[in-house]
């Protein structure tokens, strides 16, 4: 077992038992990390193994329950999970430009209440509307549970984009069925066959 604290980027973790990561402290995950249970408890963790957006190619697994708590969880991730849990007070930020954060293993997603998915848009070219919205999504081998009273922060911060009538955000093998209540403010202007709609950074 292990509970580390402070900032530190983690070489290797192997057969591990129960890890946490407690503080305000940043930990970042470079190489490979097993273990059968983690807590990541305040702070920020970082896995960076995905190796088309630069990662290490390294291998991350959970065999049991990864639950995130009042702590920031991002990078570019493949990660072998049983469950992650993303907890009241908890943010899930996946990448620093538009990816796919991959659950791998059984996968299981939960967003509780009060936790928050903060995923970002990229521009698209104007010129090029019919092609595919880029996003940030979620890929979970299992099913995703996700509560109505979470919160989902959509960011574009290069300001205007195209909109087509759809978002995946979430791709599981099955899903509950939830509805975000919309805070904050949306402007939009027609221009045809398409709308250019501002949001800037909102939460829904």
């Amino acid at each position: 077992d292990a509970d580390i604290q402070g900032d530190v980027v983690l070489n290797e973790i192997k057969d591990m038992g129960e890890f946490y990561k407690t503080g305000t402290s940043t930990m970042t995950v470079t190489n490979n990390f097993n273990a059968i249970w983690a807590g990541i408890i305040g702070g920020t963790f970082i896995i960076d193994n995905d190796e088309e957006m630069g990662g290490s190619g390294s291998t991350f697994e959970v065999s049991d329950t990864m639950g995130v708590e009042d702590a920031v969880l991002k990078g570019y991730g493949n990660i072998s999970v049983g469950k992650l849990i993303i907890a009241n007070g908890a943010t899930f930020a996946p990448g620093n430009s538009t990816t796919t954060f991959k659950l791998n293993g059984q996968g299981d997603f939960e967003v509780q209440a009060g936790g928050t998915l903060d995923l970002e848009f990229s521009q698209l070219d104007m010129d090029k509307a019919n092609e595919e919205q880029t996003n940030d999504k979620i890929k979970a081998n299992g099913d995703a549970t996700i509560d109505s009273d979470s919160k989902l922060v959509l960011n574009n911060t290069l300001g205007k984009y195209y909109v087509p009538e759809t978002f995946e955000l979430v791709e599981a093998a099955s899903m509950n069925d939830f509805e975000y209540n919309q805070e904050g403010e949306e402007t939009s202007e027609d221009k045809g066959d398409y709308k250019e709609i501002t949001l800037g950074n909102i939460t829904f």
